[in-house]
């Protein structure tokens, strides 16, 4: 009989940790899911504004070309290297954003599930 008590004590203690472990791991994972989210949302806002540097770099270089090919600059060494530069600044930006395509992708995905639901929200009220 002591065996079996000592054998229901040993077994109660296992299962009280293990309860007691699980929660804290759904806790933890809970926790650690928000904060994937929040920083998605920030590389996101972060590669938006890649972009919009990008564009305004892309429409200085293409500016310091048709500069470049005017009469008076064709040839001048200064203009060949700014626009090189630019060149390779935008480059620079595009391997940046290539880093972070399927972060753009779900989130466009996710807008679009978004969109569908509310429009389907807004169906169902009109009814």
């Amino acid at each position: 009989m002591t065996a079996i008590n000592g054998l229901i004590i040993v077994l109660s203690i296992i299962l009280c940790t293990s309860i007691v472990v699980n929660i804290a791991l759904g806790w933890y994972a809970i926790h650690a899911i928000k904060q994937i989210r929040s920083d998605q949302g920030r590389i996101i806002g972060l590669v938006e504004e890649l972009e919009d540097l990008q564009n305004i770099i892309g429409v200085y270089v293409a500016h310091l070309h048709s500069v470049a090919e005017m009469e008076m600059f064709y040839g001048d060494e200064t203009l060949r290297e700014l626009m090189r530069h630019g060149d390779a600044v935008i480059e620079a930006f595009q391997d940046y954003r290539n880093l972070y395509p399927s972060i753009l992708e779900q989130q466009e995905e996710q807008n679009d599930d978004t969109d569908t639901e509310e429009e389907d929200e807004t169906a169902t009220q009109a009814i």
